[in-house]
């Protein structure tokens, strides 16, 4: 498959409007290319492990199925850093994540291509999802300025000595986004139950009590007319949650992301999601 653009340099070297003419350049445009390749090797050494659950194991090789033509290339930590990815790929991202994360926790013996699976930490899928959902409100909307000045967080130190100041911890945010109407603080998190409580139900005071602290302080140290909302971001588990609650003025939202969904919905979840 090919695609053409003009070429603005040859058509006015040229003088070829002149001619009723212009200068265009194809390029030739492949599925076989990088972004696919790490794709497909990284199914290809899911294939390999010998305790994969059996129904991972199916939709693993119907996707690797999916890749065929494309070339089986040799994995490296170089290779991720070697993509590039236009606009219109942007959401290969996740997926590209996804596939460093596994193959930072493949451990592959060269000699018989056996290939083990170190247990992925909690640590690890939250820093991806903060990761991912940051990098997705960059390009994908307009409206919000991402992380522009900095995540971290200034306290309102008020008299505090300034010997006491140092032992003081520094605070940074997942997520702040502003526009000219609106401030947000954006915390993601990564747990099996995204409510807590003795029973359940309840909204975890210790990601409430965090959060409001980032919107107090910000709030005292970036002053403007315009206040901040707070976001707290879970992924689904067993089932979608939406609580919005007002505490000390400020509006809070938990909610959760399904990205067990097509890119599509996902895409538009994360979008709703933004006041």
């Amino acid at each position: 498959m090919s695609a053409g653009r003009i070429d603005l340099a040859q058509t006015t070297k040229r003088a070829l409007r002149a001619k009723g003419r212009i200068a265009c350049v194809y390029e030739e445009h492949s599925h076989d290319v990088l972004h696919n390749q790490i794709l497909r090797a990284t199914l290809r050494h899911l294939l390999r492990l010998p305790n994969l659950d059996h129904k991972v194991r199916g939709d693993v090789r119907k996707g690797y199925l999916k890749l065929a033509g494309i070339s089986d290339i040799h994995l490296n930590r170089r290779t991720f850093g070697q993509v590039v990815l236009d606009r219109n790929r942007r959401n290969y991202r996740f997926l590209l994540s996804v596939c460093q994360l596994i193959y930072d926790q493949l451990l592959v013996d060269e000699t018989s291509g056996q290939a083990t699976f170190r247990e992925v930490s909690g640590k690890q899928l939250a820093q991806l999802f903060e990761d991912f959902v940051s990098g997705f409100y960059q390009p994908e909307q307009h409206k919000y300025t991402v992380n522009k000045r900095e995540r971290r967080i200034r306290w309102n130190k008020g008299d505090m000595p300034a010997s006491s100041v140092a032992a003081v911890p520094r605070m940074e945010a997942d997520i702040i986004l502003e526009a000219s109407d609106k401030r947000v603080i954006m915390d993601t998190k990564f747990y099996e139950q995204t409510l807590g409580g003795k029973i359940g139900g309840k909204l975890r005071s210790n990601h409430l009590y965090q959060l409001l602290a980032y919107l107090r302080n910000r709030e005292a140290t970036v002053p403007a007319p315009i206040r901040h909302d707070g976001i707290l971001l879970y992924p689904t588990v067993d089932q979608h949650v939406d609580i919005s609650v007002c505490l000390e003025g400020f509006n809070i939202r938990a909610t959760t992301i399904n990205l067990g969904q097509p890119w599509k919905q996902i895409r538009n979840d994360l979008l709703g999601v933004l006041p």
